[in-house]
């Protein structure tokens, strides 16, 4: 999938909502024609207005996106985040879709799948413990702590004997240190121009400054999640 796509779909989406509540006024109107005008349709009317437009948004983003030459963007490894209800979208700066993350919230508690560019799929289980949440990662057996802090800490992940802060950064911006160094970091409200031709300008960014194993990666996924969509 593409950015391309991810923005047609939304624009889909926002016009089958805005035919819905047009429909609810018009069925509202034929129920109600004895009255010259049912106060009742208005709010129906402006619901649809405001998915229409919505629509439209997406539709002029989705046909004014053009790809971008990644070896030129290629300093970091960047990732972009779009969210879609319960499904997460992690992008290449060229707008190619690199792994998607799914959330449900269930009776054990949060379970949340990754997939891979590859469709590879790896279950967590996010339970809460105190100060934090502990994470079992259901496909291969392992277990880490996301621990909550206080300012200028948000957290810290505990994974075997590695230790991984994160730190508030700017307005909506966290950083992550390990052994001092800073290796990674997601940020709300900056990208380069280029980038802007087909990302929205508060997309937030990750970008990593050094190579991180794989449950270092997902485990700094989790808690930007937990920043974004849980905080």
């Amino acid at each position: 999938m593409t950015i391309k796509d991810f923005y047609q779909r939304q624009g889909t989406r926002g016009l089958n909502i805005s035919l819905f509540f047009i429909g609810m006024a018009i069925i509202c109107l034929l129920l109600l024609r004895k009255i010259s005008f049912p106060v009742v349709v208005i709010p129906f009317m402006l619901i649809s207005s405001i998915y229409f437009v919505i629509h439209l948004y997406y539709w002029t983003k989705a046909h004014k996106t053009t790809a971008i030459d990644q070896e030129k963007l290629a300093v970091h490894d960047y990732h972009l985040i779009e969210f879609d209800g319960s499904d997460v979208y992690l992008f290449r700066p060229n707008g190619i879709v690199q792994g998607n993350i799914k959330i449900h919230s269930t009776i054990r508690g949060i379970q949340i799948e990754y997939f891979d560019e590859h469709g590879h799929r790896n279950k967590y289980f996010l339970k809460k413990a105190k100060n934090g949440y502990q994470v079992d990662a259901v496909n291969r057996g392992k277990r880490f702590l996301i621990q909550r802090e206080k300012k200028p800490l948000f957290s810290r992940i505990e994974i075997d004997d590695e230790m991984i802060f994160v730190y508030y950064f700017q307005i909506n911006s966290l950083t992550f240190q390990k052994d001092g160094r800073l290796i990674a970091r997601m940020q709300k409200g900056w990208m380069p121009l280029a980038w802007q031709q087909i990302f929205r300008l508060n997309t937030p960014v990750v970008t990593f400054y050094e190579t991180v194993d794989f449950y270092e990666k997902e485990a700094i996924y989790l808690v930007i999640l937990l920043y974004l969509y849980f905080n």
